[in-house]
């Protein structure tokens, strides 16, 4: 135990909280496009559905790759396999 009577935690405990927490960074973000898209979609004033919000990402996807956005890349694709993951559950 250190002076303020915590333990102190290894390098491994550390690189693996660090590691949890970009985690749910992303799952986050993942979610923000998500909810981003159906914002995009209703605002044209279309109907927000599974195939509209796949199509926004997609189309979000392919902006990231062509400007080399590695980290947007990430998070879209992981909305984007939610979605698919999920498409048809209640």
């Amino acid at each position: 135990m250190n002076a303020d009577g915590f333990t102190s935690f290894s390098r491994e405990e550390r690189k693996r909280a660090h590691e949890m927490r970009d985690h749910i960074i992303q799952y986050a973000d993942a979610r923000d496009a998500v909810g981003n898209a159906a914002i995009r979609i209703w605002q044209a004033g279309h109907e927000i559905n599974h195939d509209t919000l796949m199509e926004c990402l997609y189309d979000r996807l392919a902006l990231s790759r062509t400007i080399g956005d590695e980290d947007s890349q990430a998070y879209l694709q992981l909305a984007i396999s939610t979605l698919e993951f999920n498409k048809g559950r209640l």
